[in-house]
């Protein structure tokens, strides 16, 4: 059974704002409005201008480094539970046999705004030039997502069918694990809008 997610709603951050201001090409670019982002190759263009001017920098900060190392622990933490767990076999089984593929599909590229695919960035991801398949989610690669930073929906969210398929306490270990991937990718976020000093921007 497939499902889809609400991809209308798009809120520009701040830091989004800041990064279009002064790293967007060519400079000034604005965001298409309120549902619209820019599209997903030129939010990458605009997180490699930024990361290319202030990623080491950014990156060889105490905080940040520590932040860092904590969202990558939660994050392994919790890609190792859904293996354990078989939800990543589930995903990749149902993205093969459904007519249109997984719950990754066109679209939910808006979701992924430009201080997450910094965070990738900063942890070494090699961010795409293009989509490798139409009907999917930009990020959506040949053995899942590309990214290691992802938006709190692809973190979290479970489909109905698998829900249902797991037991209340692997559930509920799932629940928390994503919890602290959530958490530690949102004070890492805070700590890098802190270094560039545009919080509250």
């Amino acid at each position: 059974m497939e499902y889809r997610f609400n991809r209308d709603c798009w809120v520009e951050s701040s830091f989004d704002g800041f990064l279009l201001e002064h790293y967007a090409h060519p400079p000034g670019e604005t965001v298409r409005g309120l549902h619209h982002p820019q599209p997903a190759a030129s939010r990458i263009d605009t997180a490699q201008r930024f990361f290319a001017d202030r990623g080491e920098s950014i990156r060889a900060r105490p905080p940040i480094a520590a932040l860092l190392q904590r969202f990558r622990d939660c994050s392994d933490l919790a890609r190792a539970m859904m293996r354990r767990f078989k939800i990543a076999e589930a995903c990749a089984r149902c993205d093969r046999i459904e007519p249109h593929g997984s719950c990754c599909s066109a679209g939910l590229e808006e979701k992924i705004d430009v201080m997450i695919l910094v965070v990738n960035l900063l942890l070494g991801v090699e961010l795409p030039k293009a989509g490798t398949r139409p009907d999917s989610c930009f990020f959506l690669g040949p053995e899942g997502c590309i990214l290691f930073a992802r938006h709190m929906l692809c973190i979290d969210y479970l489909c109905p069918d698998l829900e249902k398929s797991l037991p209340p306490a692997r559930l509920h270990a799932m629940q928390i694990a994503a919890g602290d991937e959530i958490e530690a990718l949102f004070r890492l976020g805070e700590e890098i809008k802190r270094a560039c000093r545009i919080a509250g921007r």
